[in-house]
């Protein structure tokens, strides 16, 4: 079999498969680690966990892992408004017998793997090089945000960022229903996605204006993401509210109260507005340089190369807009899941730029280039973190320690294994997520009406102070009401004892 390297007629097939089943399994394996080693939290995958079980159920249940901080209850659709879990909660009944706690893990983790392969599919399909395309899938999975987002455990943006790529693909193909389907899916991912896809619908106007079919199209997906972006902020999630719960999830008080106040705001104010794209506006300033940091991660990353094709900023203004205008400085930055549609839209367009050029050698050793460069940056970054002290422990894969089986983590899993699948439970942080798919669970110290109480004393203690923790533990284990029913290492069973034999 002839190598031809630089050829569009690249004969190595197999390397192509060889590459996506290495990043699919190194991916899959740092998800599945986190997990089991008990490095995934309440907020967001316990919360995750416990609202897909009671979807799969047909309920829409109040969050009772909510209840430690206010008194009400509050359901899952009522803090984000998104579809998708409802969408996929069919695969529980089909699969949760055999993944069990995993399941959502391993859901998002093959929505990423796709958003790559149709990364790969979209740059194939432009530049008909089978080599050019797989660095673009590598690129895909060497970006920074595909690490630092698994600080997250799963999260609805991760899910719909994956999806990017795919309606990019079936919309440059002119497959109706991929692109169809996609985009609803996208729309029902979350309510910011509408604002994001109208923009990006306006970037396809510019891109495909030869062709009159084409341009139609992203004109009406243009109208339609509007129109849902509309009615999701103005109809839905009002109807969602009560009086105790109000969308919290609008926090750009730098442009005002609402979004309508905000556009105003933005057309009275414009070279204000474009200063928050790069300014700390929240007046602390220890978050001086964090806005400065992700354009410097992501411009050395790649991004730079935008320059050469403005265009492909329509895109990013929605996705800048939300990110950089936000209340919370923690949003600015590079860390956590609050870049990863940047991590998805980057190989798109980065590789289109570089694969216009006249010279396919050349396009493949810029291909290259950037790979390393980019994998470079993202160890860096990755070092950087972990010694600042930001807890990059979940996702520092090139140490060693990531790998290693912590002490007492077998034992742990087989406590969790005596609690009755239909109990309710309520466990500390890091056990929760394991726990969750049941139908009443909660989060310590708020126990509530729970039959077991399981809690790993060596953990985090959020949302309450190391005495507060161990003062109610300690109360609990003197109290007649509960018996201590085993003991791994610092995590402790206790069983309500009017519930013994």
């Amino acid at each position: 079999m002839k190598l031809k390297f630089f050829s569009n007629t690249f004969n190595f097939k197999w390397w192509v498969y060889l590459t996506v089943i290495i990043f699919g399994l190194f991916h899959l394996l740092i998800a599945i680690l986190d997990h089991y080693y008990f490095r995934t939290f309440t907020y967001d995958y316990g919360v995750y966990n416990f609202a897909f079980y009671h979807f799969a159920q047909a309920e829409n249940s109040p969050v009772l892992l909510y209840n430690v901080f206010v008194p009400y209850p509050i359901n899952f659709l009522q803090d984000h408004f998104s579809l998708t879990l409802i969408l996929l909660s069919p695969l529980y009944w089909i699969t949760a017998n055999v993944f069990g706690s995993y399941l959502l893990l391993i859901i998002q983790w093959a929505f990423v793997l796709f958003g790559g392969w149709c990364t790969f599919k979209l740059i194939y399909h432009k530049f008909q090089n089978t080599t050019f395309a797989l660095l673009a899938f590598v690129y895909y999975f060497v970006l920074y945000g595909r690490y630092s987002s698994y600080q997250s455990d799963c999260n609805l943006a991760i899910i719909g960022a994956a999806m990017l790529p795919a309606f990019f693909y079936f919309f440059e193909i002119k497959h109706m229903w991929g692109t169809l389907i996609s985009f609803v899916f996208l729309v029902l991912n979350r309510e910011d996605l509408p604002l994001c896809l109208f923009f990006i619908c306006l970037y396809l106007l510019l891109a495909y204006r030869k062709e009159i079919k084409q341009v139609k199209l992203a004109g009406w997906l243009a109208a339609f993401s509007l129109i849902a972006f509309v009615l999701i902020m103005q109809v839905i999630i009002p109807a969602l509210e009560d009086d105790n719960k109000k969308f919290g999830l609008f926090e750009y008080s730098a442009l005002g109260s609402s979004p309508g106040s905000a556009l105003t705001y933005i057309l009275l104010h414009p070279i204000k507005t474009l200063s928050y794209l790069f300014v700390n506006h929240s007046g602390d300033h220890q978050y001086d340089k964090e806005k400065i940091s992700f354009y410097v991660l992501y411009g050395l990353s790649g991004g730079l190369l935008l320059i050469f094709r403005p265009a492909y900023f329509i895109c990013f203004i929605p996705i800048l807009a939300k990110k950089m205008f936000n209340d919370n400085p923690v949003r600015w930055g590079y860390e956590m899941y609050y870049s990863i549609e940047i991590a998805s839209l980057l190989p798109i367009f980065v590789f289109s730029i570089i694969g216009d050029l006249k010279w396919p050698r050349l396009r493949v050793v810029l291909a290259a280039m950037l790979c390393i460069s980019t994998f470079t940056i993202t160890t860096y970054a990755i070092r950087i973190s972990f010694n600042s002290g930001l807890g990059n422990y979940k996702y520092n894969v090139f140490s060693s320690d990531f790998y290693k089986l912590p002490p007492g983590v077998v034992q742990t899993h087989a406590l969790l294994d005596l609690i009755p699948a239909n109990a309710a439970v309520c466990a500390s942080g890091d056990l929760i997520p394991h726990l969750a798919q049941r139908d009443k669970i909660y989060y310590y110290p708020s126990v509530n009406d729970a039959d077991y109480l399981c809690v790993n004393t060596g953990s985090n203690t959020y949302p309450v102070s190391r005495e507060e923790f161990d003062k109610r533990l300690n109360e609990m284990l003197r109290s007649p009401d509960w018996h201590l029913l085993a003991v791994s290492g610092k995590v402790m069973l206790l069983k309500k004892s009017v519930n013994l034999p």
